[in-house]
């Protein structure tokens, strides 16, 4: 009965790393990591959360940035209307 319990904490402990190194492999996967600098391509204030569908309004791309990231602005006018501001 011991070595039974003792192997199912054994399992239970490798599951467990398992599941961190998993975890902490795709944080550092770059291609699930937050982008860094993000560019505004859209005049339209819009929002589906995403810069990757070839709209990447200002609400998109301050949701998608990394944190510390950097948002960039062509000059131009942008009227936001909405929810929101």
């Amino acid at each position: 009965m011991r070595s039974g319990v003792l192997r199912i904490a054994a399992t239970a402990v490798a599951l467990g790393c398992a599941l961190a190194v998993a975890a902490f492999v795709v944080r550092l996967d770059p291609a699930n990591a937050a982008p860094g600098i993000v560019t505004v391509d859209t005049f339209t204030d819009s929002f589906d959360g995403s810069c990757n569908d070839g709209d990447c309004s200002i609400r998109d791309a301050v949701a998608v940035v990394a944190t510390g990231g950097k948002v960039r602005i062509q000059a131009g006018y942008y009227p936001l209307g909405g929810t929101g501001i």
